[in-house]
């Protein structure tokens, strides 16, 4: 007997994968602005100069640039959804690697680790949406996630000083991974 799966493949594509990546592209993008109340108490912790602050930005900015060049043509060869999971699985790792950092050193490799996750994004993530819908809706789904991610910067440092109130810094940062793991919905198209 065959399962009539052509309803949930459309609600799927439809709903599920703009969703995801709305996740993923706002967990990405937040990550800077959430840990910026909290830059202070890692200063402290690591002893580190106050150099650190637009050194953990310009590293998870450069992170962003680091993997263009190859991910459009890796995505190109071995398909879109392999390649948007391998980025969500290592900014997903990334972020939970975090409760481990001991070091000024070990904190800035990790933010570079996690500023690629918009390499798989940008690369990636857009062109996939523009694949998998028609040109009015993939315009309509690019200018909803445009608008979402664009909150970060709004939402992130009041949210993270918040939560500083309660929580280590490390923390913040699972809560990322938590997203994003959410956001590994990106397979599903």
């Amino acid at each position: 007997m065959k399962l009539a799966l052509g309803p949930y493949i459309r609600f799927s594509r439809i709903l599920l994968f703009p969703l995801a990546m709305v996740i993923y592209d706002f967990s990405a993008y937040l990550t800077t602005d959430l840990i910026q109340p909290g830059i202070i108490h890692i200063i402290r912790e690591f002893e580190a100069d106050v150099a650190l602050a637009p050194a953990s930005v310009s590293l998870y900015l450069a992170g962003g640039l680091a993997l263009q060049w190859l991910l459009g043509p890796l995505s190109d060869r071995i398909g879109r959804r392999p390649v948007l999971l391998t980025g969500a699985i290592i900014f997903a790792l990334a972020c939970f690697s975090m409760i481990f950092v001991t070091s000024s050193d070990q904190y800035l490799i990790a933010r570079f680790i996690q500023g690629t996750s918009i390499c798989f994004i940008s690369t990636v993530g857009y062109v996939s949406i523009q694949e998998a819908f028609d040109e009015k809706e993939s315009i309509r789904i690019m200018a909803a996630l445009t608008s979402i991610v664009l909150l970060a910067p709004v939402i992130g440092p009041l949210a993270g000083a918040g939560l500083m109130n309660f929580l280590h810094w490390k923390l913040l940062f699972c809560d990322h991974r938590r997203h994003e793991l959410a956001g590994l919905g990106v397979t599903d198209f």
